[in-house]
């Protein structure tokens, strides 16, 4: 039963308008993943530190960089822990072993003169071995495309990265599909556009799963195949496939992968064509090289002049447009910002009784010993943002009580106290009486109006400061199962003038239309809070902000 009145007008309308306001909603503004805007630790002139795990997918993406960077006056340190053919799992077991003995050659695989002397290394002396300002990490490409395979030796390779390079940004490094002569595509019910989009959306379920950016190294193939110059006809028709003549090859001339070459067969010795449609040629290491350099150095791509002899200036011009694009493309598309570093409480302040960052993480934790008599913010002073977006993941237990807070002042009444709207959160057995997660997802207003909108519900709060009801997002116990208990959820907040819109998980589950010019706000501070009650914790990860 809704506890507002709602208007005879559109209550015919409930059902079609909510659906019509979620479509579009959840359309627009539901779909995002995690921000693009890297910049290393330090100053210009700093060097930049960067260490790949990987394989020799990271070899052929970074062949270029350091020259890239020092063209443009960047000292750059490039070290790497890859090992040809590796997967996910593999770089996870050698941790494994040297967690487990750090004497077992087994755990010590890596051989890099730029990490160590010693003539194989473990991950963790890698990590251990300099102040890196990113660790990249990348699936071997032909299990990049499915998403079961990642886990959990990614989880467990982020969680030795934070531990022995707690100051470096983790990097997803996207691979790339194969050229479209590979056998993969041979029957026509695969396509590399196809191997693609499958892969893009493993990587950006992982990195939204962990809180981190993306490379987007197999997004730069895709515009570059797009453009004239890297486009190619396969087969070459004027090329004998079947009887090809020794040392001649087919016109490749817009390959961005090495393809068809000559080499020796190891059992007969003797030479032969073989291809390989998979690693990048020359073309294709400086396309990955250049996203790589705007990626970690925040400069344009296209004004690197710097590029490899066999590249002529109209084609290194074009693969540095492709790496913009696709660094561009995922800008244009999110937009956000970090505003938590994961490592420090940099930008905020609250009371550090309740509030601590742990393996990147805001923790807020009552205890028997800490119990509250009033509810306590932490508060970011970065700004007070008007019209925004905001994306963070929570986790809360079940006697959780908390809530996101924006557009806030703060009062002077209590230490550490905020007044304004809060995008609700609370856990399973909050109210004993109702084991259900009643709070989460609606629209509440702290220390001011209360309740603006319940679980489900549009409400329009006209200028008399009376809510009314004009829609429905859904029922609410089917709206309450896209909330994860106890475990990791999206909370996205949109305030765009007098509408605010909350979705978790993609799932929009409260909309306000605010009319009461007296009462609201259109600007205000951003915070988290524990709540009074009993002990209880609750954690924040991966805050971005968007600027409309």
């Amino acid at each position: 039963m809704n506890r507002y009145p709602v208007k005879p007008l559109l209550l015919a309308q409930k059902i079609s308008l909510g659906r019509f306001l979620a479509t579009i909603v959840a359309l627009f503004f539901a779909l995002g993943s995690a921000p693009f805007s890297f910049s290393a630790n330090g100053d210009d002139d700093d060097i930049i530190k960067v260490l790949t795990v990987g394989n020799s997918f990271a070899d052929n993406a970074t062949r270029y960089l350091k020259q890239i960077a020092e063209s443009k006056g960047k000292r750059l340190k490039l070290a790497k822990a890859n090992l040809g053919g590796s997967d996910l799992e593999r770089h996870s077991k050698h941790l494994s072993a040297y967690l487990a003995d750090s004497t077992d050659p087994e755990g010590k695989p890596y051989r890099n003169s730029e990490i160590s002397e010693l003539s194989a290394f473990s991950l963790v002396e890698a990590l251990e071995s300099d102040d890196w300002d990113f660790v990249t990490l990348q699936q071997l490409s032909r299990k990049s495309f499915h998403p079961d395979t990642f886990e959990p030796y990614f989880g467990q390779l982020v969680h030795a990265i934070r531990e022995h390079a707690p100051g470096a940004s983790i990097l997803v490094h996207q691979t790339w599909a194969y050229r479209r002569d590979h056998p993969y595509f041979a029957d026509g019910s695969f396509t590399p556009k196809q191997m693609f989009n499958r892969l893009e959306k493993a990587y950006e379920g992982i990195s939204a799963k962990y809180g981190l950016d993306i490379i987007p190294v197999g997004k730069a193939f895709q515009v570059a195949r797009s453009m004239r110059h890297w486009y190619m006809e396969i087969p070459d028709p004027k090329f004998d496939y079947g009887n090809p003549k020794m040392g001649e090859l087919p016109d490749q001339s817009g390959s961005l992968n090495v393809g068809w070459r000559w080499r020796e067969n190891r059992d007969s010795g003797k030479s032969e064509l073989s291809l390989d449609a998979t690693h990048a040629n020359s073309a294709g290491c400086y396309l990955g090289s250049c996203v790589f350099y705007e990626a970690i150095a925040g400069e344009n791509a296209r004004e690197v002049s710097w590029r490899p002899d066999d590249l002529s200036d109209r084609q290194a011009q074009s693969l540095r447009e492709a790496a913009h694009k696709a660094i561009a493309a995922r800008n244009l598309e999110h937009g956000f910002y970090p505003i938590f570093d994961g490592k420090t409480l940099d930008d905020w302040e609250g009371d550090p009784t309740y509030w601590r960052v742990e393996d990147g993480v805001l923790v807020g934790e009552v205890t028997e010993e800490t119990v509250l008599r009033r509810n306590s913010f932490i508060i970011w002073r970065g700004g007070e943002p008007d019209d925004f977006e905001l994306k963070v993941e929570y986790r809360v237990t079940g006697e959780g009580n908390s809530g996101l807070s924006y557009r806030n002042i703060q009062l002077m009444d209590a230490p550490w106290s905020l007044s304004g709207y809060q995008a609700d959160i609370d856990g399973r057995y909050h109210e004993k009486r109702v084991p259900r997660q009643r709070y989460t997802g609606q629209a509440w207003e702290e220390r001011g109006r209360r309740f603006l909108a319940l679980l489900g519900e549009i409400v329009q709060i006209d200028e008399t400061g009376e809510p009314v009801v004009i829609g429905s997002l859904g029922d609410w116990e089917d709206i309450e199962t896209h909330i994860n208990e106890e475990d990791w959820n999206e909370y996205h907040v949109i305030a765009r003038g007098n509408v605010l819109t909350h979705i978790i998980n993609g799932q929009v589950t409260s909309i306000v239309i605010d009319d009461d010019i007296e009462n609201r706000r259109m600007k205000g501070l951003i915070g988290v809070q524990v709540h009074t009650g009993p002990p209880h914790k609750i954690e924040y990860r991966n805050f971005k902000l968007k600027d409309l």
